[in-house]
């Protein structure tokens, strides 16, 4: 006959728990080692919403089998940034809405644009956004140094160039964010 008593079922649970962490271990771990993601389960998971008529009509399954083809057959997997494909999403989810005042911006970039706002950084006094596609003075900001030098409204601005800071770009594709990045100097300068 068995006796169970407290230590053995004690035992007995703590030896199952750890029985089913280490085949979930190893479950996740060949995924991962196989080149298949665990991640859009794991996302998916956390990011689900309530019933919501918008969100219903979306079909997401669409994403996933995107994001699993790319890890599947991109031609270099140790090229997979998933932050970054996540917040290339976003971004992308803010862009299809055509405005061009209605940005995401990811950490980085929004740390930037908050020193921007609260006079951190300078920038040289244009309001930048899109023409046509094609990064563009909105309109240069009274007595700045953009006015002074003969900024404006909707010139383009094709190529940005600083030899201080060795930089020397085309603006073709440019994010505003990044404009903004290679634009920003010393007060007072252009």
């Amino acid at each position: 006959m068995i006796k169970l008593t407290y230590k053995g079922l004690q035992k007995f649970f703590i030896g199952s728990a750890l029985g089913v962490l280490v085949f979930s271990g190893g479950y996740y771990f060949s995924e991962w080692r196989s080149g298949r993601s665990v991640a859009p389960n794991l996302v998916k998971r956390f990011v689900e919403t309530p019933s919501n008529e918008a969100v219903d009509a979306a079909d997401f399954g669409k994403f996933w089998e995107v994001w699993k083809r790319l890890e599947k057959s991109y031609v270099d997997p140790t090229k997979l940034d998933y932050a970054q494909m996540t917040w290339g999403a976003m971004e992308g989810l803010a862009q299809s809405l055509g405005d061009p005042y209605t940005q995401y911006l990811p950490p980085k970039e929004n740390k930037a644009a908050n020193e921007d706002l609260n006079g951190t950084f300078f920038g040289v006094g244009i309001e930048l956004g899109y023409k046509e596609q094609t990064l563009a003075a909105i309109a240069p900001i009274a007595n700045s140094p953009a006015e002074r030098a003969g900024v404006k409204a909707g010139d383009l601005i094709l190529h940005i160039k600083d030899e201080k800071k060795a930089v020397d770009l085309d603006t073709r594709g440019m994010s505003l964010p990044t404009a903004v990045s290679h634009i920003r100097g010393d007060k007072g300068t252009i």
